[in-house]
């Protein structure tokens, strides 16, 4: 049987359509009546009154009768309709939209001499019963299920399984693994229709961190900054790592006082064998500043300094974490102290306490 098909992605659709041909065949006539009736183009049966509509699937497609005249409604013709090159093309396109076909063919058998008997023949689309994820223990489920963005129930699909195995691969890759090798393959699973997928990783030899340079203003000293990167030379050269260790060491100079502090992108230059690299961090700590609270317990008395000389030290008595703290006063990359900056600043805290009871 020729007929014309429907299996390309949604993108494509309305080009696939727009070129669609549609052949008549005629597997369902008996042996004379093929003698007698040479299959001819569906041109020829346009304008001929719908007799009957018959679904061909697989049997394991539809859970029951119901659900396969379900997808006969959608093709939208009925007996005694016209048989139309515009109802069929809509129809196509609306069995489509339900995700459920692989591909779709539409042909005819002509009947008499004004009926047709349309055939609307679909393959259903495989699903994913299972993901398993094979190999060394170099990073968990979670993050794997979250680099491949598929699971369980989602059609199964050539193109996006390579799109997943693509997407681990650039992940080791960030991670410190660039030669790692991640084979996907798939078998038979549970119900009907249900595949399945293995993926298979083989990390291979990481890139490892040869040594870590810290350069610039380093404020407090360069081993409380070697400290908050909780990096070291032999370590594997992970970007998230490098990134995270980053953010602490901006949050550990803040924590000190150094509330202008800027920490930039880390350099990282990987040897030609890919097997070895070395990280420099640039850091700006600037002036320390310390912002000292005082506290009115009467009217007319001189205020009492809240603790030391350090600005974090109101933290437990306004119960107020650090990250709470920073959030309340907003104190972005280059804060104001100046006589009006500080002023804001004393409206944010108040305007946060007082919101917090």
């Amino acid at each position: 049987m020729t007929a014309s098909r429907c299996g390309a992605p949604a993108g494509r659709r309305g080009r696939l359509l727009a070129v669609l041909v549609l052949v008549v065949t005629m597997p369902w006539a008996s042996a004379a009546a093929l003698a007698a009736a040479p299959p001819a183009t569906l041109d020829t049966l346009f304008g001929r009154i719908v007799r009957d509509v018959v679904v061909e699937a697989p049997s394991v497609a539809f859970r029951n009768a119901a659900e396969r005249d379900y997808v006969a409604s959608l093709l939208g013709l009925s007996p005694g309709d016209r048989l139309t090159r515009a109802a069929v093309r809509s129809g196509i396109e609306r069995v489509y939209r339900t995700g459920k076909w692989r591909a779709i063919s539409v042909a005819g058998t002509p009947v008499g001499d004004d009926g047709v008997v349309v055939h609307l023949v679909l393959e259903p689309v495989e699903r994913i019963g299972f993901i398993r994820f094979e190999g060394p223990r170099i990073v968990t489920r979670g993050e794997l299920e979250g680099v491949i963005r598929i699971g369980p129930g989602e059609p199964y699909r050539p193109e996006v399984v390579a799109r997943a195995t693509r997407a681990i691969r650039d992940y080791l890759d960030t991670i410190g693994y660039p030669d790692a090798v991640v084979v996907a393959t798939s078998r038979p699973f549970g119900e009907p229709l249900e595949r399945e997928l293995t993926i298979s990783i083989t990390p291979n030899e990481p890139c490892r961190i040869r040594e870590i340079r810290f350069r610039g203003d380093l404020g407090p000293g360069e081993a409380v900054l070697r400290e908050a990167f909780r990096l070291e030379p032999g370590d594997v050269c992970s970007r998230p790592r490098i990134d995270e260790g980053v953010r602490r060491i901006a949050s550990t100079l803040r924590e000190r006082g150094y509330l202008e502090a800027q920490v930039g992108r880390p350099e990282v230059a990987v040897d030609p064998d890919g097997r070895r690299a070395s990280i420099a961090v640039q850091v700006r700590a600037g002036r320390r500043t310390e912002l000292v609270f005082e506290r009115v317990t009467a009217e007319g008395a001189p205020p009492e300094r809240v603790g030391g000389c350090r600005w974090w030290d109101i933290l437990p008595l306004v119960d107020c974490d650090y990250a709470e703290f920073v959030e309340a006063l907003d104190l972005g990359e280059q804060p104001d102290f100046s006589p009006e900056g500080l002023s804001i600043l004393s409206d944010r805290l108040v305007a946060h306490l007082r919101a917090d009871g």
